[in-house]
């Protein structure tokens, strides 16, 4: 149809050809016949069936428990399991803001902690410099008195050595010395003596005398030229380079121990020439300067001496006797009334 049959109009004859009757469905035909829709679909009229009618049946009450108690475990799970999502949802972020403070604050205090430590650390560091820094003359006074000591040592050895092998016959003042520091001198005595000092010391005291004093020779290869080692039943004089050197340093040291006497002015005044010396006053000025010029060593030498001499001896008990060597090289030589070997 165009606007005008819509409008109403009349329409000619020859337009109407290409339009068709559409036949409307009869409504008299039974249920069962097939209509036609307007899609042309067919469809078949159904009577609606009868409901069949069923019993009820009532569940028992162990059936009613069963369901309550499985409604009320599926109730548990479900208020669970959404109550802890719920509980993370909204305990969360809570849970992050205290943990976070607690860690802040765990934090802190390690942190401090160790940075104290640290501290302490550089804090002892800096003394320690500062200290070294302070008394830096000290630290090398002590360095330069250990130097000084291991050269003195060596320059003392040295010394000794040289003094043996320039006068190997000293060996027989060192063993008179020796024997004279026993505290008895009339008993077997055993002389220790490097090989090469054992004919020395026989050609100068003779066979005979070894005889008649009982005394004998030991080689000892441990021990080097010019030393002595003297041993009896209850005595022992140990006379090596290593105790006779400690001995003078123990001597030295003990002398440096000592205070020193009190200053006293003295006054010097010219000799009365007018009147000579009576010999009484000229006895006393010699035993003066004799005094004055007696060696220290000898001295003390003596004073052990005699120290020793007035000490029993037990018979069940050894007695070590130590030496102190303190003399000096012209100590050392024979005296001059024996014979050069």
């Amino acid at each position: 149809m165009d606007e005008m049959l819509i409008l109403g109009k009349a329409i000619a004859d020859t337009r109407l050809e290409g339009l068709e009757s559409w036949p409307y469905p009869d409504v008299t035909l039974s249920r069962e016949a097939i209509f036609n829709n307007a899609y042309n679909h067919t469809f078949e009229l159904k009577e609606p069936e009868e409901l069949k009618s069923e019993q009820l049946v009532l569940p028992t009450l162990d059936e009613i428990e069963r369901i309550r108690h499985d409604a009320h475990q599926e109730g548990i799970v479900e208020g669970r399991k959404v109550g802890l999502e719920q509980g993370i949802e909204e305990g969360k972020p809570q849970g992050f803001d205290i943990g976070k403070q607690e860690g802040i604050a765990l934090g802190e205090t390690e942190g401090l902690q160790l940075g104290l430590k640290r501290a302490q650390t550089l804090v002892d560091e800096f003394h320690g410099l500062m200290t070294q820094l302070s008394q830096p003359i000290s630290s090398l006074e002590h360095d330069i008195e250990q130097q000084m000591l291991l050269l003195v040592t060596a320059l003392a050895e040295g010394v000794l050595l040289e003094s043996i092998r320039v006068n190997p016959e000293n060996i027989i003042t060192l063993i008179r010395r020796g024997v004279e520091a026993l505290p008895y001198q009339h008993q077997n005595i055993i002389l220790n003596l490097h090989p090469d000092d054992r004919a020395l010391v026989i050609t100068f005291f003779g066979e005979d005398q070894f005889s008649e004093q009982h005394w004998s020779i030991e080689v000892d290869a441990h021990l080097q030229r010019g030393e002595l080692r003297i041993e009896t039943t209850h005595s022992e004089v140990d006379l090596t380079l290593a105790t006779r050197l400690q001995a003078i340093f123990q001597a030295v040291l003990h002398q440096q121990q000592v205070p020193p006497e009190p200053y006293v002015e003295v006054t010097s005044q010219p000799p009365d020439v007018s009147h000579p010396p009576t010999p009484e006053e000229l006895s006393d000025v010699e035993a003066a300067d004799n005094l004055e010029m007696a060696d220290p060593a000898e001295t003390t030498m003596e004073a052990e001496l005699a120290d020793i001499d007035a000490q029993p001896v037990d018979d069940a008990e050894s007695i070590h006797l130590e030496t102190r060597e303190t003399a000096t090289e012209a100590e050392l030589l024979p005296p001059a009334n024996e014979p050069d070997v």
